[in-house]
């Protein structure tokens, strides 16, 4: 057994994945679920849904700087099992975190598109009289 880690090319920089994971969590949470989750589900208690939302994403975010602090290693989620459980796990969960990206950017852009099909089609309407 070698002790040198695979080699892998690298082919998405830093700030392409800070991008990417950006835009796709700001993209799928704000823009395109949010009004659909007060209008349906919260109503006038919008702003308590986004507080426990937000404390939700505050465990996360300790759960993660344990992680880092504990590992070596910078990483993400990929690194982290990788480490803790061995490189199949590691494997299915960067495949997992590309799955999620790839469905977070498709519903933002099912959402944009709609919205544009919207504004689209409220200019070509013809007025009343």
């Amino acid at each position: 057994m070698s002790s040198e880690a695979p080699a892998l090319r690298r082919s998405l920089g830093a700030l392409d994945l800070i991008l990417i994971g950006v835009g796709a969590t700001i993209g799928a949470g704000i823009f395109v679920l949010a009004g659909t989750a007060a209008a349906q589900w919260a109503g006038p208690a919008v702003t308590v849904s986004f507080i426990l939302a937000a404390l939700g994403c505050l465990c996360g975010a300790l759960c993660y700087a344990e992680l880092a602090v504990l590992m070596p290693q910078a990483g993400s989620a990929y690194t982290y099992a990788r480490v803790a459980t061995g490189p199949l796990i590691g494997w299915l969960v960067g495949w997992n975190l590309v799955l999620e990206y790839l469905v977070c950017a498709a519903t933002v852009a099912a959402r944009r598109s709609s919205a544009e099909s919207d504004a689209t089609a409220m200019k070509l309407k013809p007025r009343s009289m």
